[in-house]
């Protein structure tokens, strides 16, 4: 979902990227003057909706700059509560991304992955990118926080454990990519994923053990 170009849209989204919380939280209210924003604050919720919709030239909507921008929790809860909630969770980037997969991507705080995961629910845990990907493989291919990656699993179960993009499943990323010994070990272990996990192949027939040695390990503890 995208909106046209307005002065307005190219404010907001101006201030998101520099990340000028305080006049973010201005903008989607006038007359705040507390410096945290309430969701009964914000002003002309339709027209922000347009504003947090807007995707830009590149495809991109400014309500995913803002959460992986690492936005206050203040802000994003104002937001989801008053202008958008599951709507603007479930919005896509150019590769079909949603905010949930950027943050992990990100690295953004596990408090504000569990708001994103409480709002979008098993839905948004569960999307896939333009690749079949999901937030689970972001966490594993960009080492978030294991406490991230058990909240992930806790929530998504085995259909997220084991979903494949062409080169793998969320193991696959995480040994390609050098993810710490104690996420390895939590998506082998601690997340059920076992033998079955550690035999999957990808579409080339790799075993994630034919990825970098930082996994051997974690397989051998």
């Amino acid at each position: 979902m995208g909106s046209t170009f307005s002065s307005k849209n190219g404010e907001l989204r101006k201030m998101v990227k520099a990340k000028k919380w305080g006049k973010v939280r201005t903008f989607l209210s006038p007359s705040n003057k507390s410096g945290s924003l309430a969701p009964t604050e914000i002003s002309h919720p339709k027209k922000n909706m347009k504003n947090l919709a807007y995707t830009g030239r590149h495809g991109i909507p400014t309500f995913i700059f803002l959460v992986k921008l690492d936005a206050p929790l203040d802000i994003i809860r104002a937001i989801l509560d008053a202008v958008g909630g599951k709507k603007l969770l479930m919005q896509n980037n150019s590769s079909n991304m949603t905010c949930l997969q950027c943050s992990c991507e990100y690295g953004i705080a596990v408090e504000k992955i569990r708001m994103l995961v409480d709002y979008g629910g098993i839905e948004l845990i569960l999307s896939k990118d333009s690749h079949n990907r999901t937030c689970l493989h972001t966490a594993s291919m960009y080492g978030v926080s294991v406490e991230t990656v058990q909240l992930l699993v806790d929530l998504g179960g085995r259909e997220l454990l084991f979903t494949k993009y062409d080169f793998g499943t969320c193991l696959h990323y995480a040994c390609l990519l050098g993810a710490s010994i104690d996420i390895i070990r939590l998506l082998v272990t601690n997340a059920g994923g076992g033998k079955e996990l550690l035999m999957s192949k990808n579409t080339i027939g790799a075993l994630p053990a034919q990825a970098p040695d930082s996994a051997y390990d974690a397989w051998t503890v």
